[in-house]
């Protein structure tokens, strides 16, 4: 399993991060399209069979990112719901079972982070409904 944040910025213009700041690509004026092609590559090297889409506003053209990253021949979810960053720690503190005085978030040095914290809540969300047996509490 992985997690890219993606931050898009209106237009064709995107930054990825990997949750754990080992590599960042965002696109420039120059190439709009780059990190999108970078993360068209990823979805290409890596065994992908299931992609969750959540967009952060209504004035990106879905159909188009799903056409440009080919993610039709993936089993593609569209994700409506956003996590707020009490629910993200909360669900955090549950399943890594983080007792701290540090905010789950923080304990998890993702601070800095939001998208990839949102992602990786909206992640284990989609784990957790699809199959409650590999997450028990306790």
């Amino acid at each position: 399993m992985g997690i890219i944040s993606a931050n898009w910025n209106g237009e064709p213009n995107l930054g990825l991060k990997d949750p754990f700041g080992k590599w960042r690509c965002t696109s420039t004026k120059e190439d709009k399209t780059y990190a999108l092609d970078e993360l068209f590559n990823i979805l290409q090297t890596y065994n992908t069979s299931e992609v969750i889409l959540t967009l952060d506003n209504q004035d990106i053209d879905r159909d188009w990112i799903v056409n440009y990253l080919e993610l039709n021949q993936y089993s593609l979810t569209s994700n409506t719901k956003r996590c707020k960053i009490n629910y993200q720690n909360e669900l955090f503190e549950r399943v890594y079972q983080i007792n701290s005085f540090l905010s789950a978030i923080e304990y998890l040095d993702l601070e800095r982070y939001p998208y990839t914290t949102e992602a990786l809540a909206i992640l284990i969300d989609f784990i957790i409904e699809h199959d409650e047996g590999y997450y028990r509490e306790g």
